[in-house]
């Protein structure tokens, strides 16, 4: 990426603090354990939303199999040709409703279920892929923003979603 595009995608994130925090926090009030699927499928619909705006990008939630006792998974991608960046999260928590819930934060840091891992890593990605959009940068980039919804249970659904994009023609870095 030329150093221009990359001035200008620092540019859009400068005044965005306030957004990306509010997102954040509205992440981490949503109760997202694996076995919560409405939870889990409205951090993945939130997602979804915020990156329904980005014009490269094509936006799905879809399950690899319809019989997933789990939440959709979160699937979005770029047209570009060439080899794919993969860039892999998740969208359950472990923690069940009632055991660790709730957002706050003291101004300079946050805390909650998911803050670092990983609602806050999907917030950082979300306006990255924003970034690139604004800079004109992300048209050209071959990648996949995956969020699965079971992880946190070792992804027996979203595997074989993982492997089939993994091993599509192109997609050979992961992140």
């Amino acid at each position: 990426m030329a150093a221009h595009a990359l001035e200008h995608a620092l540019a859009y994130l400068t005044p965005r603090r306030e957004e990306m925090a509010e997102l954040l926090h509205a992440l981490v009030e949503i109760n997202s354990h694996t076995e919560n699927i409405a939870g889990v499928q409205a951090v993945g619909q939130r997602l979804a939303d915020g990156l329904g705006e980005v014009g490269a990008l094509s936006v799905a939630l879809r399950r690899h199999d319809p019989a997933d006792r789990f939440a959709p998974h979160l699937v979005a991608t770029t047209a570009a040709p060439g080899a794919r960046t993969l860039l892999i999260g998740h969208l359950d928590t472990v923690f069940p409703p009632g055991a660790f819930e709730g957002y706050r934060s003291d101004g300079t840091h946050a805390f909650g279920p998911g803050v670092l891992d990983m609602k806050g890593g999907l917030v950082v990605a979300v306006f990255a892929l924003r970034a690139l959009e604004a800079a004109g940068a992300l048209a050209a980039l071959p990648l996949a923003l995956i969020a699965v919804s079971d992880e946190e249970v070792g992804s027996p659904t979203s595997q074989p979603l993982l492997r089939a994009l993994a091993a599509a023609p192109g997609a050979t870095r992961a992140l």
